[in-house]
């Protein structure tokens, strides 16, 4: 579904993708093995039309929130943020994210997108949970969840193979309570929708 409204924070603008932003730069991403290297994406073959089928697909699907990541300063495209599928019965949904240009890694954003579409979840949804999940080697993506406010809920041991070896899956998730006391403590109300 296309979202109500895009939303910002102190740096990025998250809005739903027109077929402009799919082009060479974002194709690029999903050619990269570094970037996609902890995707199961990994395992598809891209190009453009199908980057627009997907997100037509994304914006059509009425359980699923799909914005690209933009930073405010400049209007550069640096990532895609995903809400769904949402479970309206147990009112939940997970979260997941690919910050494509790898200039961008490390600086923040990761955890800044996902604490305002967990704002978003919580506040214009009204989920009450949002949760997510990584390789363990992929120990940037547990820090900007654990930013985020969310927590490590469990480990299971050699759930995925990566590069060859066993690895772990992460389960991160953040309750909607929990996220409220965390907003008020840390001073994330600038991450809100």
């Amino acid at each position: 579904m296309l979202p109500d409204t895009p939303i910002t924070t102190a740096r990025l603008l998250l809005r739903a993708l027109a077929r402009a932003d799919i082009g060479t730069r974002y194709l690029s991403w999903m050619q990269n093995p570094q970037v996609i290297r902890y995707l199961e994406s990994r395992f598809q073959r891209f190009d453009v039309d199908k980057l627009v089928q997907f997100v037509e697909s994304m914006n059509t699907n009425p359980d699923e929130l799909f914005f690209g990541i933009f930073i405010v300063e400049n209007g550069r495209h640096i990532g895609n943020i995903r809400l769904g599928t949402i479970n309206r019965q147990h009112r939940h949904a997970p979260i997941g994210l690919l910050i494509g240009e790898r200039d961008c890694w490390g600086q923040g954003y990761a955890a800044e997108a996902i604490a305002a579409v967990a704002a978003y979840a919580f506040d214009r949804i009204a989920l009450e949970k949002v949760f997510a999940g990584c390789y363990a080697p992929n120990e940037g993506s547990r820090r900007a969840f654990l930013k985020a406010g969310f927590t490590e809920e469990a480990r299971l041991p050699g759930q995925w193979l990566c590069e060859g070896q066993r690895v772990d899956h992460v389960q991160l998730g953040l309750l909607r309570e929990v996220h409220r006391r965390f907003r008020s403590l840390d001073g994330h109300e600038a991450l809100d929708a």
